[in-house]
């Protein structure tokens, strides 16, 4: 995925957690994480910023589940 196709999965992901009943604490979780990681400073920074972001969500999910 790219940075803004990440961004606008976000919104339907956690959407979808919230919809199926998944634990409160963890729907904020991934929220929280997605805040943080929209804004973080390594998306400005080019030519390689929202790929790294890109990655480390793809890590951060694996290592999730």
């Amino acid at each position: 995925l790219s940075f803004r196709q990440l961004s606008i999965a976000k919104t339907a992901y956690v959407q979808t957690m919230t919809d199926l009943d998944w634990p409160g604490n963890y729907c904020h979780a991934w929220a929280k994480f997605y805040i943080i990681l929209e804004n973080h400073s390594y998306q400005r920074v080019t030519p390689h910023g929202e790929q790294v972001l890109v990655w480390y969500h793809a890590e951060i999910r694996r290592n999730w589940y």
